[in-house]
């Protein structure tokens, strides 16, 4: 019977290989069959490590609308409370909660009292400790309260009852609601001190007209006054007559006192005259004083041209 043929017979009887052909061909599988296993571990850690990256960044994601999901519901809750809420300022600084609480109990059930717009004696200091030990930085002057009743009629019959004090000084007590300060019944003061009180500015206007609210735009760093105040008053018609303090002198100064100037005409922060010039071009151009082109369309028009006329060179040069 004749040999049966094995792989790489012809091969070595053609060409002299040796016969170790088969042997050399199944180390090599034997050398891959080893590779193979590296290779499907590579690919298995890649995966693992997408994977991983992938569960980190949805972690990081689900994190943060958590956080913004908590933002809103925080607002919500400030809104839903605010018209429940007693705005008290300008009280002194030994003025204690239970000493609110109790002054503005018999209006109404009181839910809570809290305390804000605390300055602590050093940084080190957290606020509540602050507002425990009562000592608070020498540019602290009053302390501000919020009492949160149960029902908003409460608020309105605080309001309404007109002056409080404590300790002869004058507190502002308003609704949480209605901290804006309304053209029609509030006036701008400005060249003031800068160790200006809200307690300075109501001994200042009271004579004239009844003070509802006083806000002393201090810087934030330094917790100073910038020289700057809003005053609101009970009713529109005592306008007029705090606009006749212009020009009246406190703690050494000849204090400005005008109307509050719409958003609109109210001067912005540096550059102030170059914006004021883009509003004037911007009306020019409207008014077909610029042809209704604004300049950078100028611009464009101009650098269109040059190219069309330099094509047009071309051509004749060509031709």
């Amino acid at each position: 019977m004749a040999a049966k043929y094995r792989p790489g017979q012809l091969a070595s009887a053609l060409f002299g290989a040796s016969g170790n052909i088969e042997n050399e061909s199944d180390s090599s599988s034997e050398d891959e069959t080893k590779e193979t296993p590296a290779l499907g571990k590579m690919v298995i850690t890649h995966t693992k490590a997408e994977e991983q990256r992938k569960e980190k960044k949805h972690q990081e994601r689900k994190e943060q609308k958590e956080k913004m999901q908590k933002k809103i519901d925080a607002a919500q809750q400030k809104e839903m409370e605010c018209p429940r809420t007693l705005y008290i300022g300008n009280a002194p600084l030994n003025t204690t909660r239970n000493r609110i609480r109790n002054m503005f109990a018999h209006y109404g059930k009181v839910e809570s009292v809290r305390i804000r717009n605390i300055i602590p004696e050093n940084e080190k200091m957290s606020k509540s400790a602050a507002a425990k030990t009562g000592k608070f930085s020498e540019v602290q002057k009053n302390l501000t309260f919020y009492v949160k009743y149960e029902k908003e009629e409460s608020v309105a019959a605080a309001v309404a009852a007109g002056k409080h004090e404590i300790d002869d000084q004058q507190l502002i007590v308003t609704s949480a609601a209605d901290l804006k300060y309304d053209p029609k019944c509030s006036v701008f003061v400005g060249n003031l001190h800068l160790k200006i009180t809200e307690n300075d500015l109501i001994k200042h206007f009271s004579p004239i007209a009844e003070v509802n609210a006083v806000r002393v735009v201090r810087d934030r760093n330094s917790h100073e006054g910038i020289g700057i105040a809003f005053v609101r008053f009970s009713d529109p018609t005592l306008l007029k007559k705090a606009l006749t303090l212009n020009g009246s002198e406190l703690l050494g100064r000849q204090i400005r006192v005008t109307k509050i100037a719409k958003k609109n005409n109210r001067p912005s922060k540096g550059n102030y005259n170059k914006k004021s010039n883009n509003r004037n071009n911007k009306k020019d151009y409207k008014n077909n004083k610029g042809n209704g082109i604004l300049p950078r369309s100028k611009n464009i028009n101009k650098k269109f041209n040059n190219k069309r006329t330099k094509k047009e060179e071309k051509k004749t040069i060509m031709s």
